[in-house]
């Protein structure tokens, strides 16, 4: 908030003549104007009451000294108060001087740039003036054009005109640059005033308003100045989530008729305008299934994912609100996806929200497609997401620098794209977790100064464990089963529900119609263009054999190994097809391992079915379908049952059904865990398939029985013959 009040005062002529004027008009100008910028210089908060009873303060004096309380600041945040105008008094000083007030002696030739550059006169000096000798007791004053400015109550950089007073806070700030942090900066007019740093208490760092989620918590400390000089001062805040802009405040005394006395109040009081961007990150935002897509839930949102799987990420983050002449306008969104999705880079759209107009903005939330010149685009490549950071990212927006004032009309910059899940994908707890970082300049001033804003959702992936045994417990080898059940669904219908939704209702989750920059006028829904070439929907081929035969472990380019009794579904690409590596590979026979294991990665919950094709020699086939229900434990509750109800198997039973607490894991309404009711292996539905011998034993030889049967076909042929013989 610029704090400079607009109060009636003497009409005062400040262009400059052509002619010298003489040294008493001068002085009779300067002290007809006395008044007025005394009045003027007020911050609104103390404006003249109407009764002499409501001035109150103490007396005028060469020593008087005032409090400045800046409120609305965070508690983690540094304010720095700048002197830039300096108060005269008369000679015993209980009266403000003529002229009253004077701009410090560091920022004089900033206000003349500034008057020369925008034909006004806030200081009134002649200094330079053709044919006119410069006056010392007018050098430096104060124009009665710059007391008389009108308050800016609202801080918006949009509303700061040329010649009014938030663009000359806005301007003069710049020029006073860093010199309130530490190290370099923009300018640097504010190494030689007077300055005085603030107390700053109250608020609540432990609260969200610090950790960066979102919260206020943290604005509602103050920053006081004790015991400051009489005048005019420029108040830059630091530090913390926020974008400070600049305070005018001014420390004036008031004449209080009723004694004929000037007084000055024990405390002044300003109030900070500032601007904080968020960031959030969804997943699947559009498919209603009942999972907790994330969308404006600062560290929530989540998804169950399968192999194969198209998985749609909208970024939205709000444009921070940089002064205008801000000599730092960092602003970028990067992305870093888990090593389980791969970026389909041609599907990334960049959108512009609402706001107030300017660059295209419209109200409201309707969003305008960004041509590609409005950002600078950067993929992988292993770059830092930010630069005091190592991490890397999948890809980065730049919207800051020459950039910004193509964007700065709008309130958000929404981002959509799509992501595969590959063959590294995790299973378990730990998930696959996907963030988005926002960087920005906190102190615009300042070129080292930068704040990150985080949000992060997690797609989680399951699978299937089982143990293939002897009616005595102890693991079989040479077993073969035939997976099915949900597969036939899971394959490809995360890609098909996501171009449907799309398609439905853009990438908003509404109904609005979208436009490009090119004000072409584009019909239709944001995100239809890409659900276009959205993946069909395919159907069960196979399985791939990878690993090493133990949990989570994979052998090195994922080249499969025989007879580890591991299996995952088959990669796709951007189409949904299959890729040309896991085809050549695809099996519908999963042999167990030699330990009787059978691993099977990538899957999403669901109902899954083993058909035994092979039973281990000696033994008999099942004869039905053995079906294994994976369900998160948010859903089904805790994860100490079994996965089938049971051990399966034998004598062609299906062995039981669903586990406790059923159902696909798809419409929760809560979050997911990554853990599975009934694990043995965190993420996996464990449960074992038994197998009987098809044979029963017997006592005695094989030559002896031989033996028996020759000799009883022996007995029997002569019977025969006796028999021929007699009725011939």
């Amino acid at each position: 908030m610029f704090n400079h009040s607009h109060t009636s005062h003497a009409s005062h002529t400040t262009s400059r003549p052509s002619h010298a004027p003489t040294r008493v008009m001068r002085a009779a100008a300067v002290t007809a104007m006395t008044l007025g910028l005394v009045a003027g210089l007020m911050m609104p908060s103390l404006a003249l009451a109407a009764a002499d009873d409501a001035i109150s303060g103490t007396p005028l004096a060469k020593d008087s000294t005032a409090e400045l309380v800046v409120r609305g600041v965070e508690a983690d945040s540094a304010s720095v108060a700048y002197r830039v105008i300096e108060m005269t008094l008369d000679a015993d000083g209980t009266s403000p001087g003529a002229p009253p007030y004077v701009w410090a002696e560091p920022v004089r030739e900033f206000v003349r740039a500034y008057d020369a550059e925008h034909n006004v006169d806030f200081i009134v000096d002649d200094s330079g003036d053709a044919g006119v000798s410069d006056d010392a007791a007018l050098a430096g004053a104060v124009g009665d054009a710059y007391a008389g400015l009108p308050s800016d109550d609202d801080g918006d950089p949009a509303n700061a005109t040329a010649g009014q007073i938030a663009d000359f806070a806005d301007k003069l700030a710049d020029f006073v640059g860093g010199s309130a942090g530490s190290g370099g900066g923009g300018g640097t007019g504010g190494a030689s005033l007077e300055s005085y740093v603030g107390v700053t208490a109250g608020g609540d760092t432990s609260g969200d308003g610090s950790s960066g989620e979102g919260g206020d918590n943290a604005a509602t400390a103050s920053a006081t100045f004790a015991a400051l000089p009489l005048g005019g001062y420029l108040v830059l805040t630091t530090g913390g989530r926020y974008i400070y802009r600049p305070v005018i405040a001014n420390l004036a005394p008031r004449y209080r008729a009723s004694d004929r006395q000037w007084v000055v109040a024990d405390r002044f009081e300003a109030h900070t305008k500032r601007d904080v961007p968020s960031v959030d990150k969804s997943i699947n935002e559009d498919r209603d299934d009942g999972h907790v897509t994330g969308k404006g839930m600062n560290g929530a949102g989540s998804d169950a994912v399968a192999v194969g799987d198209s998985v749609t990420f909208d970024l939205r983050a709000d444009v921070p609100v940089f002064p205008n002449n801000a000599t730092h306008r960092d602003f970028t969104i990067a992305d870093t996806l888990s090593p389980g999705l791969t970026l389909e880079a041609d599907t990334l759209e960049v959108f512009g929200v609402g706001g107030s107009g300017g660059a295209g903005g419209g109200g409201g939330d309707a969003e305008t497609r960004l041509a590609a010149d409005r950002y600078t685009l950067t993929l992988g490549g292993g770059q830092p997401a930010k630069p005091d950071d190592a991490s890397s990212f999948s890809f980065r927006l730049d919207f800051g620098g020459t950039h910004y004032d193509g964007i700065r009309g709008y309130r958000a910059i929404h981002i959509r794209y799509r992501a595969t899940v590959n063959s590294g994908v995790a299973i378990g707890p730990d998930g696959n977790p996907n963030t988005v970082t926002l960087e920005y300049s906190n102190n615009p001033y300042h070129d080292a100064s930068h704040r990150t804003e985080h949000d992060r959702v997690i797609a989680y992936s399951y699978g299937l464990e089982i143990l293939k045994t002897g009616g005595d417990g102890k693991p079989l080898a040479g077993a073969v089963f035939a997976l099915g059940g949900d597969v036939d669904a899971v394959v490809g219908d995360s890609s098909q529900a996501d171009a449907a939704a799309v398609a439905a209702v853009g990438p908003r989750g509404g109904d609005e119609s979208i436009t490009d920059e090119s004000g072409s006028g584009t019909t239709g829904t944001a995100g239809a263009n890409a659900a276009a070439d959205e993946p069909v929907n395919g159907s069960y081929e196979g399985v791939v054999p990878v690993g090493d035969g133990t949990a989570g472990g994979e052998v090195a380019g994922d080249a499969g190994v025989a007879g580890t009794g591991r299996y995952r579904l088959p990669y796709r690409d951007a189409t949904g097809t299959i890729v040309a590596e896991d085809r050549a590979r695809l099996t519908r026979d999963l042999a167990v391992s030699a330990d009787g294991e059978l691993w099977i990665d990538g899957l999403r919950p669901g109902t899954y079915t083993l058909t035994e094709t092979k039973a281990p020699d000696g033994y008999s086939p099942l004869g039905k379908p053995i079906s294994f229900t994976i369900t998160d434990v948010a859903v089904g509750g805790p994860g100490d049952g079994p996965a089938s109800g049971g051990d399966v198997g034998g004598g062609g039973s299906d062995g039981g059904g669903e586990q406790p607490g059923g159902g696909t894991g798809g419409k929760t309404g809560v979050e997911l865990t990554g853990n599975v009711v009934g694990q043995k292996t965190v993420g996996y539905a464990y449960g074992q398939i038994k197998n009987h011998r098809s044979w029963l034993p017997q006592t005695g030889s094989t030559g002896v029985i031989v033996l028996s049967a020759a000799g009883a076909l022996m007995v029997l042929g002569g019977l025969v013959l006796a028999f021929r013989r007699r009725r011939s």
